[in-house]
């Protein structure tokens, strides 16, 4: 094929609909010709998506879009993936006498200021997804690290905490927030999504906890507006989310941490299936909503995990479970939004 011929425009429409993954196509088109490399580049459409796992690799992606910005030329990533994670692994097959080791962890304390830099690198206005999944030392400083004006999902795992949300920057275009996991909730959850993200329509939290018992009596307030006192219809009704919420909200999904069971007696799952039990009663009360026909309280079940399951165990499942669902997003595959 004589790629000369072709006019930009097709080339670049081809370009685009094929670097859907997380640049490994872009990159395989770059060395097919000189053509294909000036294109991608000139164009950015190689780079809308990428997935950056572990220090090392932001460190290699932070300096590639160090060169392009220096070249001028385009940094449009849609869809990001970045994690902390993977770096111990890597640095235990090269390690020699604990030097590296000392290098990677020094790094790993530092890893939210290159994610901060990584942000800033690429062109914000055309960031769309992403999804951040840390487990920094301490909190996470902020839910939304940098103004993302365009941002329309948004997926965040790790140590949050209310100061996560207080340090917070704004994302008015954010319409579906998944929490993963967290360490705390703000008191004021509500008040604190509603600054967060005003025009939120679709809330995932899916590590509810013991510890969550200001977020969970504050779900009892959800009920269903009626126009009248009088008889009214299902079809009538609309959503009535508790004082500060966002008027947007449609459908809140809630997770549970997992629960080890000692015994079917244990506490641990006692707790689950009394909370749970009176979310789903919520659920039926509240009824489903008038456009899109779902649930607008959805109660996932809590994973039952025996004790011998170690903690790293459940912490690896949910960083594959994360990528994997942020992987199948990028073609309009089923993910965990579409599986109610």
């Amino acid at each position: 094929m004589y790629t000369p011929s072709l006019p930009q425009e097709i080339l670049i429409r081809i370009f685009s609909f094929a670097c859907t993954d997380t640049g490994t196509t872009g990159y395989s088109l770059s060395l097919v010709s000189k053509a294909f490399y000036h294109a991608l580049r000139r164009t950015g459409v190689d780079l809308q998506s990428a997935s950056v796992c572990g220090v090392t690799q932001m460190l290699k992606f932070a300096a590639m879009l160090e060169r392009r910005k220096a070249l001028r030329e385009p940094r449009h990533v849609k869809n990001l993936y970045i994690s902390d994670r993977e770096l111990p692994k890597q640095s235990s097959s090269r390690s020699r006498g604990g030097g590296d080791f000392e290098i990677c962890k020094t790094a790993l304390e530092h890893s939210f200021s290159f994610l901060v830099f990584i942000l800033n690198s690429i062109s914000t206005s055309h960031l769309q997804r992403l999804t951040i999944d840390f487990e920094v030392v301490e909190a996470l400083p902020s839910l939304v690290p940098i103004l993302l004006p365009a941002l329309e999902e948004l997926t965040v795992s790790g140590p949050i905490d209310s100061s996560s949300f207080r340090n917070s920057h704004r994302a008015p275009s954010l319409k579906r927030l998944h929490i993963a996991s967290h360490d705390s909730l703000p008191t004021d959850f509500w008040s604190a999504i509603s600054y967060v993200s005003p025009n939120i329509v679709d809330l995932r939290i899916s590590s509810i906890g013991r510890e969550d018992t200001h977020f969970l009596h504050s779900l009892k307030q959800l009920k269903p507006y009626r126009h009248s006192a009088g008889d009214w219809s299902p079809l009538d009704q609309e959503f009535e989310p508790p004082r500060g919420t966002p008027k947007s909200l449609e459908q809140v999904i809630i997770g549970f941490a997992p629960c080890y069971r000692c015994s079917a007696r244990g506490s641990s799952v006692r707790w689950y299936r009394s909370v749970d039990a009176q979310l789903r009663a919520i659920s039926r009360e509240v009824g489903l909503h008038p456009r899109t026909g779902k649930s607008r309280v959805i109660t996932l079940d809590a994973p039952l995990l025996d004790m011998d399951y170690q903690k790293t165990g459940v912490d690896t499942d949910r960083r594959r479970w994360l990528w994997n669902q942020w992987s199948d997003g990028l073609n309009g595959k089923k993910h965990f939004w579409d599986d109610q």
